[in-house]
């Protein structure tokens, strides 16, 4: 049986799985054993324990549920309180500038949490009914902290990111630079896009009422609040781009600078600590048994001959035009799935096959893999299954109907589009900063 046959009768067997309702952990790992069977006889299963001990002996996976902890301590220690606080004073006095402003704490907040969920629940359930209250329309204010909130998987410390790095052997810091700028250029585009709503069509983002308004003194009073949380996440960036520390060394001390941030603002309590860890153990239970699972699958798919698939392909046709549908074809799959799954089960999944591909299609791996997450914002957004429309199903109004979540996201879809194709005619856009600091 050739590869391709196997590639097809592997993927279809996943996909029924996942339809008929098995968790995706189990899909993996159930496909990969049966495969292993089939092809080699019980005997072959040996190589499961081995896969399983090898790949969580990675000394990278310790950060993930560290950064998970920082985040979840400081979104219960009130922050997005407090950040949006800040964005209200500072910039509810003109047209959409609650909105553009709910934006930017849609990015601060993502590079504190490092999951895109996070963002979208916590800002939801603050920022919507206040957007709403001050006569924001449904749809521009449904959209905002939607897209805004996808944000989390592209700004960094971002969790996928670090799955990304081990599965596709890069660099976590470089990874995490070449998230910075297209991170801060999305933000910018939705901003913008509001603040352009809001003279185009001031109905539907009015600016707040001159008697809500905030003194310049009230303003400046404001930032004390949220600067001990964003001197933290400087301290663990900059720790990380430095060289001064690995990952998981700054995710340790993040992890000890939330609960300080959280002491300071007298929220530390047996709640916050039971909650934050149930958090962190439900999160990374959940992916490392996704990550198990994928490795069995990733490891038979490739002894049954994937590098082989990627050679033909890559050899295929006229190689100028070639790589660019395939590329295209990419894209497409990821924006399918991003719609159904996890983004770092997607990266779990798809980057050790997808990775040797783009390398030798002659794309740069790393302008590729912000590309890659990009997209799966782009799925997270797409109706009807993307994962943020039912966070924002569960947290929005009654009055607020599934049609008009799905009507909401549109034109951010449009945005998030657009840039992909900024990023490709302008790459140095991704690639400057880790080569400028990094080398």
């Amino acid at each position: 049986m050739g590869i391709e046959s196997v590639t097809i009768l592997m993927f279809f067997f996943f996909m029924a799985g996942l339809f008929i309702g098995i968790p995706l952990a189990f899909v993996l790992g159930a496909t990969g054993v049966v495969f292993t069977i089939a092809l080699w006889g019980i005997n072959g299963l040996y190589v499961v324990p081995s896969l399983t001990w090898q790949m969580m002996g990675s000394e990278v996976l310790i950060a993930v549920p560290l950064f998970v902890l920082m985040g979840a301590v400081l979104q219960r220690s009130g922050i997005a309180d407090d950040l949006y606080d800040v964005a209200y004073k500072w910039a509810g006095s003109i047209n959409g500038g609650l909105g553009a402003g709910t934006i930017a704490i849609c990015a601060l907040f993502a590079a504190m949490a490092g999951i895109a969920g996070a963002a979208t629940v916590s800002l939801g359930l603050i920022a919507l009914p206040a957007m709403r209250k001050r006569g924001y329309s449904v749809g521009l204010s449904v959209g905002t902290i939607a897209a805004g909130g996808t944000l989390g998987i592209l700004i960094p410390p971002s969790v996928p990111m670090i799955f990304y790095a081990l599965f596709a052997r890069m660099s976590i810091g470089q990874l995490f630079l070449a998230g910075i700028l297209p991170g801060l250029l999305f933000g910018a585009l939705l901003a913008s896009y509001i603040l352009i709503m809001g003279k185009l069509r001031p109905d539907t983002c009015p600016s707040i009422p001159l008697e809500e308004r905030a003194s310049l003194r009230e303003k400046f009073s404001a930032l004390p609040e949220v600067m001990p949380a964003l001197i933290l996440i400087i301290l663990v960036l900059g720790s990380i781009f430095s060289g001064v520390a690995t990952p998981t060394e700054s995710a340790s001390v993040g992890v000890v600078g939330s609960f300080f941030v959280a002491l300071i603002k007298r929220r530390v309590n047996f709640q916050l600590i039971k909650e934050s860890t149930f958090q962190t153990v439900h999160i990374t239970t959940m992916v490392i048994w996704v990550m198990m699972g994928a490795a069995v699958f990733a490891a038979v798919y490739q002894a049954l001959g994937a590098s082989q698939l990627v050679d033909k392909i890559a050899a295929t046709g006229d190689f100028a035009v070639n790589r660019w549908f395939i590329m295209g074809l990419i894209l497409a799959i990821l924006f399918i799935v991003g719609m159904f799954l996890d983004a770092s089960a997607i990266v779990i999944l798809f980057v050790p096959t997808m990775v040797p591909l783009i390398t030798k299609l002659g794309f740069d791996p790393l302008w590729f893999s912000v590309i890659f997450i990009i997209t799966l914002m782009v799925g997270y957004l797409s109706p009807p299954f993307g994962l943020s429309l039912f966070y924002m199903k569960g947290i929005a109004p009654k009055d607020v109907s599934t049609s008009a979540i799905y009507r909401s996201v549109l034109p951010f879809i449009g945005i998030f589009l657009f840039g992909i194709v900024l990023l490709t005619l302008f790459p140095g856009i991704v690639l400057w900063l880790p080569k400028y600091l990094m080398g």
